[in-house]
């Protein structure tokens, strides 16, 4: 019941997101119309490509990241794994995410589930992580407070919060200070002890982390440059700095309970954005961005549908 309830709270928000956000653009249709009409397709190719280009680099990562939990991954597997759990987020009616998806592939059967679980947690922290911090970045390059004071202070939240949640991860004594956490959730507390023991062990792997978060740099490198070239196909254009900036924010503020950040992620991407394009040219784009999106979900799909050992391994856990 609580499980049907989540999906229902999610879903409300997203669409009443999306009413919002084209309520507040009521009459600017006109030109939104005409932007999309003279759409550059190669330039929005290209971008799609760049973001399936992305995909790859993290597939590496993920890959890198769960082998040192002994576990089994091919990197085509790997790569697999990312279209398909985008494909579970956007397009199925459930509250399995992706990451849960292909924590239960790569467990397989009487493989070690914890580790499955803790490899895909540490890749989508380490990604989150650096976005954050490579925001931080931006915002000294491009005048820091003074100058952006709205975006400088969700930058410095999301700062704060990941330093918290990575000595959280890291520092057993710190850590210690929550254990009643785990008391709230009686029959899981074992299992979240061990799921927290086997993440915090990442700590002893010191080369992989940072081998881990260059690639990580790269993906997002690629990602922000993903994002330049939709704003580029709807004549728009947006400095890298700025895209350093806003994007890791629009990534962080999409994690909020909905589906797969829809609504909030269209949402935000108008309210950082117009101010440098223009709401249109930012409606327009969040518009491409979720296209895109739909777009790898597609053919997650048709990979998990001419996968049968995907659902079989599935179905045996």
């Amino acid at each position: 019941m609580k499980r049907i309830l989540y999906g229902f709270l999610r879903a409300a928000i997203s669409v009443g997101l999306i009413a919002l956000l084209l309520y507040m653009m009521r009459g600017n249709y006109n030109k939104i119309i005409l932007i999309f009409n003279h759409i550059k397709g190669e330039i929005f190719a290209f971008s799609v490509l760049t973001y399936i280009g992305t995909l790859l680099v993290t597939s590496l990562r993920v890959r890198m990241i769960i082998l040192t939990q002994g576990l089994a991954l091919s990197f085509m597997e790997a790569i697999n794994l990312s279209f398909i759990g985008i494909f579970f987020n956007n397009f199925l009616p459930t509250s399995i995410g992706g990451d849960v998806v292909k924590a239960y592939y790569v467990a397989r059967a009487g493989q070690d589930k914890t580790g499955a679980f803790a490899s895909i947690f540490m890749d989508r922290f380490l990604g989150l992580v650096t976005m954050i911090a490579m925001a931080a970045l931006a915002l000294v390059a491009v005048g820091g407070f003074g100058k952006y004071k709205t975006t400088s202070r969700m930058v410095y939240a999301c700062l704060a919060a990941a330093a918290l949640f990575s000595i959280f991860i890291f520092h057993k004594g710190f850590a210690s200070k929550f254990s009643g956490l785990f008391k709230m959730v009686k029959p899981l507390e074992d299992k979240l002890k061990k799921l927290y023991e086997t993440i915090h062990n990442y700590k002893n792997h010191k080369l992989l982390l940072a081998q881990a978060m260059l690639l990580s740099i790269l993906s997002q490198v690629m990602y922000f440059s993903s994002v330049s070239l939709l704003a580029l196909s709807v004549g728009a254009s947006v400095h890298m700095k700025e895209l350093f900036l806003r994007v890791p924010i629009v990534a962080v503020l999409s994690l909020l309970p909905s589906i797969n950040g829809l609504g909030v992620r269209e949402g935000a991407i108008v309210l950082l954005f117009a101010p440098l394009i223009g709401r249109e040219s930012a409606f327009a784009v969040s518009i491409l961005m979720l296209a895109t999106l739909m777009i790898i979900s597609l053919i997650g799909g048709i990979i998990y549908a001419v996968s049968p050992q995907f659902r079989q391994r599935r179905a045996i856990t």
